[in-house]
C-alpha cells in the first residue's frame, strides 16, 4: 500500500486454553498510516494488546502476515517499542 508503514494482512491468532483454544482474530487486516495518528479503542478482550504484540514481533500469527517497511514477519526490533499498561507503570 502506498503511505503504509506498517500493516497486517489475512492475520489469525489463537491462544491455547485448557478446554482448547480461543480464536482472537481471524483474516484481519489493519494499515497504520505513516505521518498519521492511530487509536485502538474496543472493550476489553477484544485483540487490542494482541495487535499491539503483532506489531513488535513479540507474538507470531497463526496465519497471515506482518509487514513493517515492506519487511515481512520482521522479529523484534529496536525500531519499534511497547509500553505495556500494567505493572511496570505507576498508578
Amino acid at each position: 500500500m502506498v503511505g503504509s508503514r506498517a500493516r497486517l494482512s489475512g492475520i489469525s491468532v489463537d491462544f491455547p486454553r485448557r478446554d482448547g483454544h480461543q480464536h482472537v482474530l481471524d483474516g484481519f487486516d489493519f494499515v497504520l498510516e505513516s505521518g498519521r495518528t492511530t487509536c485502538l479503542l474496543g472493550p476489553s478482550g477484544i485483540g487490542k494488546s494482541t495487535i499491539l504484540n503483532l506489531f513488535a514481533g513479540f507474538l507470531s500469527p497463526l496465519s497471515g502476515h506482518v509487514v513493517i517497511d515492506e519487511q515481512t514477519d520482521p522479529p523484534p526490533g529496536p525500531d519499534r517499542g511497547d509500553v505495556f499498561q500494567h505493572l511496570s507503570l505507576l498508578p
